[in-house]
């Protein structure tokens, strides 16, 4: 949703003023992925490594043209299991209100 906005504002600035909803929304989102990942693995092993892990994971997924899942899967470091995965990766499961707040914002925009 949030990289429609963004688009949506460079394709047709006037259409939507602030431009900055699609930003926010995306740093909301990712930063709620990135945190609920950060407090798993403080859980599970005592130490934060797993912006070094996903990164490798991603770095591996894209040397190879394979899915990201694969990676995370393989990596038994991690310890994913296919259901975790899958979750992780999901957007359903951290879009959380989203919606409902761009909604909202495009409902006062078009009432000016």
């Amino acid at each position: 949703m949030a990289i429609l906005l963004v688009v949506a504002f460079h394709a047709a600035p006037g259409l939507l003023t602030g431009g900055f909803i699609g930003v926010d929304v995306f740093f909301v989102i990712s930063g709620f992925l990135i945190t609920g990942l950060l407090l798993r693995e403080l859980e599970r092993t005592g130490r934060l490594e797993a912006h070094a892990l996903v990164s490798e994971a991603c770095a591996r997924a894209a040397a190879t043209g394979g899915p990201l899942r694969d990676e995370l899967l393989a990596d038994p470091r991690l310890g994913l299991t296919p259901d975790e995965a899958d979750a992780a990766l999901d957007p359903a499961g951290y879009l959380g209100s989203a919606g409902a707040f761009v909604e909202r914002a495009l409902e006062l925009y078009r009432r000016g």
